[in-house]
């Protein structure tokens, strides 16, 4: 009886100036809705999945500034070290697979393949780094934000992009892990 007097009186309402109620589960922004996932039980949406959903949603007002590694932590290789076994050693202790080119204090020149020097033998005959580093550079300003990062990694078909200030200098890196942390919020440091 209620819902059809209801619908009865709705149009009625409306021609005497009484405001459509907005629907209660209408959500205004994006906090709203984070801030409603976060309340929901362990049953209907676990904590990593609220995490990467909070990720996700965070992502859309970070720019490359927010996810970047900075300079000064950046392990980098001098374009005139010698190719061999104590180079590919210090470099697969730190974990990565690609590395910055640069000589102290200067621009980066190129990018480093761990792939590349794997080949210990092919490596030593090649000499230095700067004969088989890739020279292709790849830039990215530090405004710039997440959906343009994704699309600057699919075009350039690059792992690892140079990061620079407004003023043009170099600041950091930025690589699709660290994208992918903040988009899925599930990779541990």
């Amino acid at each position: 009886i209620v819902l059809k007097t209801t619908a009865v009186l709705h149009p009625l309402w409306r021609v005497i100036g009484i405001p459509k109620r907005a629907n209660a589960h209408q959500l205004a922004s994006l906090a709203e809705l984070a801030d409603v996932i976060s309340k929901l039980p362990s049953s209907v949406v676990d904590v990593n999945q609220k995490e990467r959903v909070k990720s996700v949603i965070d992502s859309e007002t970070k720019v490359v500034k927010d996810v970047m590694t900075l300079k000064k932590s950046v392990t980098t290789v001098d374009p005139l070290a010698t190719l061999g076994p104590v180079l590919l050693s210090d470099l697969q202790k730190n974990g990565h697979g690609y590395f910055p080119v640069v000589e102290k204090n200067a621009e980066p020149e190129g990018v480093l393949a761990i792939g590349d020097i794997a080949d210990i033998h092919t490596a030593k005959q090649r000499g230095t780094v700067r004969d088989i580093m890739s020279s292709q550079l790849v830039w990215v300003e530090e405004d710039t934000s997440l959906e343009e990062l994704v699309q600057a990694f699919l075009q350039e078909k690059q792992y690892l992009l140079f990061v620079r200030n407004l003023d043009g200098e170099f600041t950091g890196i930025v690589t699709i892990a660290d994208l992918l942390k903040q988009l899925i919020g599930a990779v541990k440091d």
